[in-house]
């Protein structure tokens, strides 16, 4: 189908209108070079490119290149820093949890999904599926509950 006011193909205007707007939207020097790495590149630049795909919620580029940037100056104090923080996870071991907890965390899940509609906008303090208390102030249920480290103690704001 060909637009009465240019004459050309529509699809193709779509298709120009949508790089276009892709090209206002994010950051081209992230995307032109995302399947390059840190090699060649000043310390600076990494920084500035793992920036870059941070902001643009790109995290998978960004730890690659923290990564490779951190073993490329292994004397660069923010390199180090970034490669540390965005390296993947580590194969820790996790802890089993109690019986007692799991049949908590499932109680307060139930609870949630039961009265969620008239608890919305406020905070609320749940232990083992009983409210204890709910207010739209954090402080106020914080006031209320006391130890926030209590016992299986869900506090959460429910939207």
């Amino acid at each position: 189908m060909l637009s009465q006011e240019t004459g050309r193909p529509i699809s193709g205007l779509i298709d120009e209108a949508l790089e276009g707007l892709k090209a206002r939207v994010r950051p081209r020097s992230v995307y032109e070079t995302a399947n390059d790495d840190a090699t060649g590149h000043s310390a600076k630049e990494i920084i500035q490119r793992i920036r870059e795909a941070l902001e643009i919620g790109q995290h998978g580029l960004a730890r690659q290149l923290a990564v490779e940037g951190a073993k490329q100056y292994a004397g660069h104090d923010e390199l180090k820093a970034f490669g540390r923080v965005l390296a993947p996870p580590t194969g820790g071991m996790t802890m089993p949890v109690a019986p007692e907890v799991r049949a908590a965390r499932k109680a307060n899940k139930m609870w949630i999904k039961t009265h969620w509609q008239a608890y919305r906008g406020n905070w609320v303090a749940l232990q083992a599926g009983h409210l204890l208390h709910a207010s739209p102030s954090f402080d106020d249920v914080a006031e209320h509950v006391g130890d926030l480290y209590g016992p299986n103690l869900f506090l959460t704001k429910i939207a």
